[in-house]
């Protein structure tokens, strides 16, 4: 009774079509429905797919396998082809097989293939683009890094516009459909009658093993053997690696958030003392999965002191609009550090967010040239925190080095050479004439002319108030018009003169305005 009561369970939850019915909302809806209407994908017997939650190695090996190559994945005859493919098959074998044969997938070093442990972003690009053979970028240099081939690829068809650029980033069944329609490649399409076989099929050996299962001998959990009553056994008893240590998958938190910071780069600026508000440092943050709000920021010097520096504040762009104008905190640089706490900037998921470190620039003392960078010294050097769960996004890959605090980077940080700020005694002011020439006319009396000169100002290091300007004249000159803020000024009728005209005009640090008279 025991038995055919399973083989019910078994058969009839997986030949029983399903409605999958917590995607309707989901933002990778349409790339599941297309791999569900080929017979590649199906849910569970409730009638859900479970899109948020994390995918093993042969679950999106499997999937991948059927997309490619369609029925064919079933013809291999081998199922013994890794060191942990144990005599009792499992469902995943023939396809993992047949993957080996074919080049697309290695293993590990040990002669692994690890099918319970969840696939990362940079597995599944390469599976995939080995699976439909799509060319690689030929480099001049060889790439730093085995998998920058697979992210180029991935990267010219779109595949990041919807999922977190992050390596080392565990994918969840949502994910790997989109990644897969992503790609853009020729889908195959099951026969349904076929389909339906092969999981029958599969259903059968699942309860042929569990009941032979009955019959061995207790599993042993570290050999690397998937045994009876284990979830996973990635043959070692260590926690927070994906299979504990009791053989138990702890997956990641469903949908953790991922964040990437991309720093701007800013060229050298030359600047006055006591000029205010300069930009230091700028950087974008775009978050994956989820929002994120950004809660702390640490800095150092790069080059001379900060004390050459006042007034630090932090600035994001509140609205969208790509300019940073919300400030958002203050920090007193101590020991050549400036950290900002207790922050709460929110990153969006899918959305770029402009943030800005400002200062102003000592007017006394000693002041030398300085710089601003991240201190990457600091394994905490960026903080976040999950909008939805709470959940803490720590742990830094910077330029490609692997984080240190914890096994799964989930900050991706890319830096650039930090901004020199070079500080002078005072500000420059440049004028130039238009290059647009001003034709000889004739000038009809009491009447105002049309323009005679026009010419430009601009500031350098520092804003410049300009007060006075000297300006000659012959013939007969009754009236000369300055900016419109500014009054006319009368000249006595029918005289020759040169003029000074005292006037005042601010000009903003590296803006140009123009002025015609």
């Amino acid at each position: 009774m025991l038995w055919s009561g399973v083989l019910l369970i078994v058969l009839g939850g997986s030949a029983e079509a399903v409605t999958l019915q917590d995607i309707a909302n989901h933002p990778y809806r349409e790339s599941i429905q297309e791999l569900v209407s080929r017979g590649i994908v199906q849910g569970y017997a409730d009638g859900t797919f479970k899109p948020d939650m994390p995918i093993n190695r042969a679950e999106f090996l499997k999937i991948l396998m059927l997309a490619v190559f369609g029925e064919e994945v079933f013809d291999v005859t081998s199922t013994a082809c890794f060191f942990d493919f144990s005599t009792q098959v499992q469902w995943y074998y023939p396809h993992a097989c047949t993957a080996k044969d074919l080049g697309i997938v290695e293993g590990y070093p040990d002669g692994t293939f690890r099918g319970e442990s969840t696939v990362n972003l940079v597995e599944a690009l390469k599976m995939s683009v080995e699976a439909w053979e799509m060319p690689l970028q030929q480099y001049v240099r060889a790439p730093g890094h085995w998998y920058d081939p697979y992210i180029d690829v991935a990267a010219s068809r779109g595949v990041f516009a919807t999922i977190p650029l992050v390596r080392d980033f565990p994918l969840t069944r949502g994910e790997a459909a989109e990644l897969l329609i992503r790609l853009g490649q020729p889908l195959q399409a099951l026969d349904p009658d076929f389909a339906e076989e092969q999981l029958r099929i599969l259903s059968r050996q699942d309860l042929e093993d569990a009941i032979q299962g009955l019959f061995t001998p207790d599993p042993v959990c570290g050999n690397g053997l998937l045994e009876r009553g284990e979830a996973c056994d990635d043959g070692n008893t260590e926690n927070d690696d994906g299979c504990s240590e009791i053989c138990i998958i702890v997956p990641q938190p469903v949908r953790h958030g991922a964040l990437r910071i991309e720093q701007r780069p800013l060229g050298t600026l030359n600047i006055a003392r006591g000029a205010e508000d300069v930009l230091l440092l700028a950087f974008d943050a775009i978050a994956g999965r989820q929002d994120i709000f950004l809660t702390q920021l640490k800095f150092t010097v790069g080059a001379g002191s900060l004390d050459s520096g006042r007034n630090y504040r932090l600035f994001y762009d509140r609205d969208g609009d790509g300019n940073a104008k919300t400030d958002i905190g203050n920090a007193v640089p101590q020991n050549g550090n400036l950290t900002f706490a207790n922050l709460s900037i929110p990153v969006s998921d899918g959305f770029y967010t402009r943030v800005e470190v400002h200062g102003d620039i000592a007017s006394s003392g000693t002041v030398d040239d300085f710089s601003l960078q991240f201190d990457i010294s600091e394994p905490d050097y960026i903080e976040g925190v999950d909008a939805v769960d709470g959940e803490d996004v720590i742990g830094i890959e910077t330029d490609d080095v692997t984080c240190q605090l914890v096994s799964i980077c989930w900050i991706t940080v890319y830096t650039d050479t930090p901004r020199l700020i070079s500080v002078g005694t005072q500000g420059s002011l440049f004028v130039t004439k238009d290059s647009s020439p001003v034709r000889s006319r004739q000038l009809l009396a009491g009447e105002l002319s049309d323009v005679l000169l026009r010419f430009k100002l601009r500031a350098a290091e520092e804003d410049v108030a300009v007060t006075k300007r000297n300006s000659t004249s012959r013939g007969p000159l009754r009236l000369l018009q300055l900016p419109v803020s500014h009054p006319a000024i009368l000249f006595p009728l029918g005289t020759s003169v040169r003029t000074r005209i005292f006037w005042s005009c601010g000009i903003r640090r590296s803006a140009w305005k123009y002025v015609r008279v």
